[in-house]
């Protein structure tokens, strides 16, 4: 009968579902015969869950059995990223995936991405080891011991039969087939089947068009101690796209007049990943706290390749106009989880908030609008406006200063620290506040 086999003791599957819906868990079911359970449970409850697991287990087996969660969520995501990797194995290569409890240690990462078998290859992300193999699995070197070294916790399964457990919509067969394919010849782009970025962009603009048309739209301020403009991770677009931004926010003051924050000049217009605190007029080159962001945001940006969106159009927010922006692949949530977990309490003034829109505003009000009506429309217009896409391999951390003067009123990003996405290379700097290359 399979079940789990443990240092000489076992306990039967069948067994084990019975008790664990006795015990309360709801919509049990088997992976396969072999191997765990499953049930369903929302991303952020994934830790409380394990621990449940692994308490009732050892209530029916005698023993504990180390669990690992995943939410149906996280795995859609897992498929997603893994339809994008591509082998670079001659013949044709079986592709598999490891699953780790935790996140494994930089040398950890180091070691699964710089994999030198023969027939073998691996490429870690996140708390997930993908890998390749052209010879039968049982010969393998790379197993799960391998991965343990780093004393975490880890399972490995076949790509396939991941991709008919959770491939919904009929793109299980697709995403096979993207493992093995040039990765230029893929479309990468998320999707998002139920709409949800289009609604919340849509949502933006039928709030704000009747406020604007009113004059009772927000109006933005230089910054005070304790209010926005704080200490952020941002995203700046090389100088092509960001010129072009620059432009875009020209045509906008047509319709909106002077004295507005010009926050699409170039060097200024940027994506928000994070929120980091509240503003502070005085931020010395010592500051511990900086520091401590700084850190975290190199931890965090050397396990995240290149970000890419797809720049898609216009909208209004109730303060702003703003671009909307589509992710290419899972590059840019995944910085947010991991910067996310590196920060720990540092995080604090975003926790229990996730960002689910990635956009640029290219302005914000702060005084009149000379031509209100007309930049409704004109905006209306171009809410599909093809911008073209964006690229970005760094990641800052930035404070903001006001500017007016003969560029106008800015927010400009001082950047306290710079790094390269996918690297260990990190710089701290004070003046690189110009446009970006």
């Amino acid at each position: 009968m399979p079940g789990i086999n443990h240092n000489g003791r076992s306990a039967k599957m069948a067994d084990l579902r019975t008790e664990l819906a006795h015990k309360g868990f709801v919509e049990v079911e088997s992976y396969s015969p072999k191997r765990a359970p499953a049930s369903f449970v929302e991303p952020a409850a994934t830790a409380d869950l394990e621990f449940a697991l692994e308490q009732a287990s050892e209530e029916i087996c005698g023993f504990t059995v180390s669990t690992i969660v995943r939410a149906p969520a996280q795995m859609g995501e897992l498929t997603r990223y893994g339809a994008g990797l591509t082998a670079q194995l001659e013949g044709e290569p079986r592709g598999y995936v490891t699953l780790v409890k935790e996140n494994p240690d930089d040398d950890c990462l180091t070691r699964m991405n710089g994999w030198e078998v023969p027939g073998e290859q691996a490429h870690a992300y996140g708390r997930e080891v993908f890998f390749w193999l052209t010879h039968p699995f049982h010969q393998q070197t790379l197993t799960n011991a391998q991965i343990k070294r780093a004393g975490v916790v880890a399972t490995s399964r076949d790509w396939k039969a991941i991709l008919r457990h959770w491939g919904t919509d009929g793109e299980s067969d697709r995403r096979d087939c993207a493992m093995n394919i040039p990765a230029e010849q893929q479309d990468h782009r998320q999707r998002d089947p139920e709409g949800e970025r289009t609604a919340s962009f849509d949502r933006l603009f039928d709030e704000a068009a009747p406020l604007i048309g009113q004059g009772r739209y927000q109006r933005a301020s230089p910054p005070v101690e304790g209010g926005r403009w704080p200490m952020s991770v941002v995203l700046r677009p090389a100088r092509v796209m960001a010129e072009k931004l620059e432009q875009l926010m020209s045509q906008v003051e047509v319709y909106t007049g002077p004295e507005h924050f010009r926050t699409g000049v170039a060097g200024s217009v940027h994506f928000t990943v994070r929120v980091l605190e509240r503003y502070r007029e005085v931020v010395e080159r010592s500051d511990e706290l900086a520091g401590r962001y700084a850190e975290a945001l190199g931890r965090a940006a050397r396990r995240v390749g290149p970000i890419e969106l797809d720049l898609v159009g216009l909208t209004l927010t109730p303060g702003s106009v703003m671009v909307r922006a589509l992710p290419v692949n899972l590059n840019a949530a995944r910085l947010m989880d991991v910067l996310r977990d590196e920060l720990k309490d540092d995080g604090w003034r975003e926790a229990g908030f996730r960002r689910e829109i990635w956009y640029a505003n290219v302005l914000h009000f702060a005084a009149d609008i000379t031509q209100p009506h007309e930049l409704i429309t004109w905006v209306a217009q171009r809410r599909e406006l093809n911008l073209g896409r964006a690229m970005m391999d760094t990641a800052e951390l930035v404070r903001f200063r006001y500017e007016n003067g003969p560029s106008g009123r800015l927010m400009r990003p001082e950047v306290l620290a710079s790094v390269q996405l996918g690297s260990s290379r990190q710089s701290g700097t004070r003046a690189s506040t110009g446009k970006p290359s």
